[in-house]
């Protein structure tokens, strides 16, 4: 299509119709390959490789030039049969055509290898920039949530909770065994003062 030369490398498998077998070597001999398969097949590759570029037939839509190939060796090969009186049936059947090589000069193909690599690392950016919007995204979800919970939290608290929080910790370490010294109403907001006598 971008109009480079791009020697192919092709392999056909098919076979001959069993029904079609006599008339085919009546009218064609047993030279059918040079006077039908091969042919055809040259004309088809040409075609089919016409419609894409050297990047396509070599990295990225080989699959589809070998499929267009064998749909356009189909037509080609019926064309050509039909112009033989005695031969009535479609005489082949494609099973596969294989694109086996394809043949650029080393600058072309380096070239076309880099800007695939560069393609593959410019969608990997894109996955990881996004990746990283979508965690963004989630960060500031999760901070409105600890914000909104802190606000209801701290319009729950008031300074009669803490120290009434403060009285009943403190008659809980009082009735604890350890070794202590409990100052009532001396700490700041008349909360207790808790001494280790071990330290």
């Amino acid at each position: 299509k971008d109009g480079l030369r791009m020697p192919l490398d092709i392999s056909i498998a098919y076979r001959l119709v069993a029904d079609d077998a006599p008339s085919l070597y009546r009218n064609l001999g047993v030279n059918y390959i040079a006077k039908v398969i091969r042919p055809a097949s040259r004309t088809a590759i040409r075609e089919a490789a016409s419609q894409f570029t050297a990047q396509e037939a070599y990295a990225t839509k080989r699959g589809e030039v070998a499929l267009q190939t064998q749909a356009g060796l189909e037509r080609r090969i019926k064309a050509m049969l039909s112009e033989y009186e005695g031969i009535k049936g479609t005489g082949f059947i494609i099973q596969q055509v294989m694109l086996r090589n394809v043949s650029l000069p080393n600058r072309l193909r380096q070239a076309i290898e880099q800007k695939l690599a560069a393609e593959q690392e410019a969608q990997q950016m894109e996955f990881v920039l996004a990746k990283e919007k979508k965690e963004a995204e989630r960060k500031a979800i999760e901070a409105k949530g600890i914000k909104e919970f802190q606000q209801i939290v701290s319009e729950g608290i008031s300074d009669k909770l803490l120290r009434w929080k403060g009285i009943e910790a403190t008659m809980e370490i009082s009735k604890s065994p350890n070794a202590k010294v409990v100052i009532i109403g001396s700490g700041k907001d008349g909360l207790p003062i808790i001494l280790n006598t071990d330290k």
